[in-house]
C-alpha cells in the first residue's frame, strides 16, 4: 500500500507531466497562440481610417463597418495608427 502523502505527490506529478505533455509547444518551443482574427483585423481598419482622414480631415468616432456600427477611438481600434 502507498502512502497517502506520497500517492498525492504521485498524482500532483503526473498532472505537471501532462500538462507539460500537451502544451509542449508552449512551454518548450516557446511558440505563442495567435488567432488569425485578431491579425487580420487592422487592415480593414486602418484603410477605413485612411479614407476618412483624407476625405474629412480628421479622425473618425463611429466605425460603421461592424455590429452596426460602434465608437471608434474609444474602442481601441485606432491604436494600430496611434503607436
Amino acid at each position: 500500500m502507498i502512502h497517502p502523502i506520497l500517492q498525492d505527490v504521485l498524482l500532483c506529478l503526473c498532472l505537471v507531466l501532462l500538462a507539460i505533455f500537451v502544451y509542449r509547444g508552449y512551454i518548450i518551443d516557446g511558440r505563442v497562440d495567435v488567432s488569425p482574427d485578431t491579425v487580420s483585423q487592422a487592415g480593414p481598419i486602418d484603410q477605413f481610417t485612411y479614407d476618412f482622414i483624407e476625405k474629412y480631415d480628421t479622425t473618425p468616432l463611429w466605425y460603421p463597418h461592424i455590429f452596426g456600427g460602434m465608437p471608434f477611438q474609444a474602442s481601441g481600434s485606432f491604436q494600430s495608427l496611434q503607436y
